[in-house]
């Protein structure tokens, strides 16, 4: 109970940072929203829709401030995690110029999966983080319909041969920038639709079709399979959206 509640009172912390960093920059007050931007930055507390606006407010401050290394800096990592990003009509032409031309590459993670007749192993390894958003991985497993397990790790071993799992790339302010599922073997190839936020839930979740997640190559037959998996985020969800639950592959 008394984690629950200090959650929230970090939360709100953020969200008031990130309020207060959104009426300096109305305000023009650039350099006094970046370091609200990045007051907020350095809490756990913060979502993918958080980061989103955050990236988006302090690129726009340090492009007013004339910090355009620092403005491209933010705008590389806003197109990592929301290519497809529209900026307000209020907005710098030059910086929506700038977020256009920009890079948008995807965060790239590799899977390993490391089966025996009594329990599954699954490991995951960065292979590219353009902007370095990426500062942890963390597990989420379960045998059938039951309890999620949740492992802060980049392995996970679950006492099964069937599971379910998916791994969650943990970025600034505890945001998860990007995600992959555990896919359904064996195939050659395969592309899941799945959301890239998502937290454990011991209901069956639905499907959802908004976000894209492409190239995941699995060699089958083998007792250890390596998937290389090309996460690729094209749909933008407003600031205010419903953080939704994860559907899940099983094998």
């Amino acid at each position: 109970m008394r984690l629950a509640i200090a959650m929230v009172v970090f939360a709100s912390v953020a969200s008031a940072q990130l309020d207060q960093a959104r009426t300096h920059l109305a305000n023009a007050d650039f350099a006094r929203a970046v370091r609200a931007y990045d007051r907020a930055e350095a809490n756990d507390t913060l979502d993918r829709d958080a980061l989103v606006s955050l990236y988006e407010g302090r690129a726009t401050a340090h492009w007013a401030l004339g910090h355009e290394d620092l403005a491209r800096s933010d705008l590389r990592a806003l197109g990592s995690i929301d290519p497809e990003h529209t900026f307000p009509p209020e907005a710098p032409p030059a910086l929506r110029e700038a977020f256009t031309q920009s890079a948008h590459d995807a965060i790239r993670m590799s899977i390993t999966v490391d089966r025996s007749s009594s329990s599954t192993t699954v490991s995951a390894e960065v292979n590219a983080d353009p902007a370095g958003l990426v500062r942890s991985l963390r597990w989420h497993g379960r045998v059938a319909d039951g309890e999620w397990q949740t492992e802060a790790s980049a392995t996970m071993t679950i006492d099964s041969d069937h599971v379910e799992a998916y791994v969650e790339a943990i970025g600034p302010g505890g945001a998860v920038v990007a995600r992959a599922d555990l896919p359904a073997a064996p195939v050659e190839t395969a592309e899941i639709l799945t959301p890239p936020t998502a937290t454990p839930t011991p209901t069956t979740p639905a499907p959802n079709n908004d976000w894209l997640w492409a190239g995941i190559a699995i060699g089958a037959g083998a007792a250890v399979i390596a998937i290389v998996v090309i996460i690729a985020i094209v749909a933008t969800l407003p600031n205010d959206a419903t953080q939704l639950a994860p559907p899940m592959l099983r094998f």
